[in-house]
């Protein structure tokens, strides 16, 4: 259960961390970085982040995600407070 929390909390810090230095990259620089460059930031911090933590916790970054598992009987209840 540890690594499944640390995962999460590692993969979720990085996307934050990321994608605000982004955002603040964008601001410092004038524009530079562009709203497609922040976006990209946070679509490429998921895709790496869900290639190399799927196997430990299923990548769910995002509740809803998690959410919808559930309801479709893939996650179970214990998985989902814990997530």
């Amino acid at each position: 259960m540890i690594r499944r929390l640390l995962a999460e909390f590692i993969g979720t810090f990085v996307l934050v961390f990321a994608g605000t230095g982004a955002i603040v990259s964008n601001d410092i620089s004038n524009g530079a970085v562009s709203h497609v460059g922040i976006a990209l930031t946070f679509g490429l911090v998921v895709v790496i982040f869900i290639y190399a933590l799927a196997k430990v916790f299923g990548a769910h970054f995002n509740p809803a995600v998690s959410f919808g598992f559930l309801q479709l009987k893939k996650l179970k209840i214990n998985d989902f407070v814990i997530l």
